[in-house]
């Protein structure tokens, strides 16, 4: 499940365990690499963490929004968010 806040460019993912692993992982690394040239960073938490360390959760989430949001690399002409033309 992703959350994003468009305001302060972050998306905050909390998923299962099988996203740290395997394919699952590989498609979250693309996701991420996918989004950081617009200015978003990511940020995760398992299910478990979010049950059970919930303070740890809320104040990583609380520092991420605090911390400066990157400038996102301006597309090439002719191209928008997604790359195609």
């Amino acid at each position: 499940m992703d959350f994003p806040c468009l305001p302060a460019r972050l998306v905050i993912e909390a998923d299962g365990n099988q996203h740290g692993v395997g394919e699952n992982a590989n498609r979250d690394e693309h996701r991420t690499a996918h989004l950081a040239p617009h200015g978003f960073r990511v940020l995760r938490f398992s299910n478990r963490e979010v049950m059970t360390s919930i303070q740890v959760v809320l104040d990583t989430i609380h520092a991420g929004l605090s911390s400066p949001t990157p400038t996102p690399i301006p597309p090439r002409e002719g191209q928008g968010i997604g790359g195609a033309v």
